[in-house]
């Protein structure tokens, strides 16, 4: 009976889901091999294929464009983002990449000034970062590498 419960409940957290990929796809940028880059690419493409909607891998698509300096395609995937979640601090801040990308300076500083009064608890930084430091920043903040969920502790969890 245990173990059947310890089974729904391990089910039940969807351990099928695009995170590993784009989780992946992350670290494949921070090792900064230019020759794997093009495989962070047809991950997230992977990803988009099969989810549409992913704003995670649509924002990561972005980053790799604007560090490969192709603002062009970069500036398509962040319209679509922005008409989704024009508030998101860590969606602000990826304009301020790309502004600062772009080399306009004005409105690069703008917008990191509205990122930092939407949520200056994690974004307090003087200038805005490179693509591929901004990428790894929200894979190990907003995808949430905080340690293992399969546990005892919540396998089993004890009762109050």
């Amino acid at each position: 009976k245990v173990s059947e419960q310890a089974m729904a409940q391990a089910l039940s957290m969807n351990t099928f889901h695009w995170g590993p990929y784009l989780n992946f796809a992350s670290r494949i940028l921070v090792s900064r091999r230019t020759d794997r880059f093009e495989m962070a690419l047809n991950l997230t493409d992977l990803v988009l294929k099969n989810d549409p909607k992913n704003l995670h891998a649509k924002q990561l698509q972005a980053l790799i464009y604007l560090h490969q300096k192709k603002v062009g395609d970069a500036e398509v995937l962040i319209r679509t983002l922005l008409m989704v979640e024009p508030t998101a601090p860590d969606i602000l801040m990826t304009v301020c990449v790309y502004y600062d990308t772009k080399g306009d300076g004005t409105r690069a500083s703008q917008a990191l000034d509205n990122v930092r009064k939407a949520d200056p608890l994690h974004f307090d930084s003087i200038a805005p970062p490179p693509p591929i430091k901004h990428a790894d920043y929200l894979n190990r903040t907003w995808l949430g590498r905080t340690g293992f969920f399969l546990n005892p502790g919540t396998l089993f969890p004890t009762k109050n």
